[in-house]
């Protein structure tokens, strides 16, 4: 979306608190909050993989953020090129002051080297599970715009999942595998991962299905159903939903649908109710995919993304910041055939 001449990425919804400075940025809107769980309707409001962006020839523009809640981090690139880690203490505001490698646009288009963005356009991504609100952008009273879409990718890829999708175990949630995954592929993603709380409730896959944003959608789904009580069938019936939902609501484009990734569960006997219930809500996600009637809906099981323990953190489920790397490498491969 757009506000004050600048592009909020993965942003959809913007509201000023009371008492708070600025504008608190939020993945999700009310109207779709309202019908999530509890989980995921808090979750909506984290700024995971969410970014301001904007071009100016200001050498020295600066950008204010406030965090509430507890530390943000924020990564400051010029187009692909990582310039620096920013921390902004809790309850506190923090006037970002950047300072633009001034040979670089030049250098890269001398060079004939090619860059998903332009790197004209600052990029200030956030990555944290809290609260983030923009306060001001300042560029010392010279024009600032949103990056034009020739300065930015083509394609468009909506993630939808877990705390692993979001990012969770990854340094600073700043990589997870969404992020390495769209950085390979040269495309711009909008993290929708929703920690502990992916329960593809009717009411966000038709919001999914109505966005017209995306070229692709994936949807990693199940893990967050692993010891909850939500009844399988009800699981295979919300799957189902969204994979008939979203394949024929936009017919020309991929959706994928991925199975929980390997976790400890997968290390219990076969008998064990733990397992069975993994077992039964991997095969509901794949009854899902092969039984919706669109041609365009795909299946790619979470196990062959990450095949095994050792990408793993020690709680067994979430995957390490190698983890995270083993599976962008493994999706990147299958999803670049989809996407063009």
């Amino acid at each position: 979306m757009l506000y004050n001449d600048v592009e909020l990425h993965n942003v959809t919804a913007i509201e000023a608190i009371p008492g708070k400075p600025g504008m608190r940025l939020q993945r999700v809107p009310d109207s779709v909050r309202a019908d999530l769980n509890e989980g995921a309707s808090g979750a909506s409001l984290a700024p995971t993989s969410c970014e301001v962006r904007f071009v100016t020839k200001s050498p020295t523009p600066r950008v204010k953020l406030y965090s509430d809640v507890h530390h943000e981090y924020v990564h400051v690139s010029q187009g692909d090129f990582l310039q620096s880690e920013v921390m902004i203490e809790p309850g506190a505001t923090r006037t970002i002051e950047l300072q633009a490698a001034v040979d670089l646009p030049g250098l890269v288009q001398a060079n004939g080297l090619r860059s998903a963005f332009a790197p004209t356009v600052w990029r200030l991504r956030l990555s944290g599970t809290g609260r983030v609100h923009l306060v001001s952008v300042d560029a010392g009273g010279l024009p600032v715009r949103p990056p034009m879409d020739s300065e930015k990718p083509a394609k468009r890829w909506l993630a939808y999942g877990s705390s692993i999708t979001q990012g969770f175990s990854a340094p600073r949630l700043a990589n997870p595998y969404v992020v390495q995954a769209a950085r390979q592929l040269g495309v711009d993603v909008y993290n929708v991962g929703f920690g502990g709380s992916c329960h593809a409730e009717r009411e966000l896959t038709d919001y999914f299905a109505a966005r017209d944003d995306w070229d692709l959608i994936t949807c990693e789904l199940g893990i967050n159903l692993h010891n909850h009580t939500m009844p399988i069938a009800e699981a295979a019936d919300r799957f189902a939903y969204l994979a008939r939902t979203l394949g024929a609501a936009q017919p020309d484009k991929p959706v994928v649908l991925i199975t929980a990734f390997f976790s400890s569960h997968d290390l219990r006997p076969p008998s064990e109710n733990v397992r069975m219930r993994a077992d039964s809500l991997r095969a509901a996600v794949r009854d899902a995919a092969a039984n919706c009637g669109c041609d365009n809906v795909t299946l790619i099981e979470g196990t062959d993304l990450l095949p095994s323990l050792r990408g793993l953190s020690p709680d067994l489920v979430h995957p390490s910041d190698h983890g995270m790397t083993i599976i962008a490498d493994n999706l990147a491969a299958r999803l670049a055939p989809l996407i063009g």
